[in-house]
């Protein structure tokens, strides 16, 4: 697992806080105390696959999709 996928996984929330965390260029992720997390502006292109992996490639499959 990338580093950026654990450190979103791995950040603890406490009650009443939100978590945030850069994901790239103009993107940030929240997440709050139940552990969800919402993407702000992501940065999805080829290019993250080098950083995230196959996660990235699904992603992508899933926007051309809709």
């Amino acid at each position: 697992m990338s580093s950026f996928t654990a450190k979103q996984r791995d950040l603890l929330v406490t009650e009443e806080s939100v978590g945030i965390c850069w994901t790239g260029q103009a993107g940030f992720s929240f997440k709050d105390s139940s552990g969800l997390t919402y993407h702000v502006d992501p940065f999805l292109s080829n290019v993250c696959s080098r950083y995230v992996g196959s996660l990235a490639q699904y992603l992508l499959q899933l926007k051309r999709g809709s």
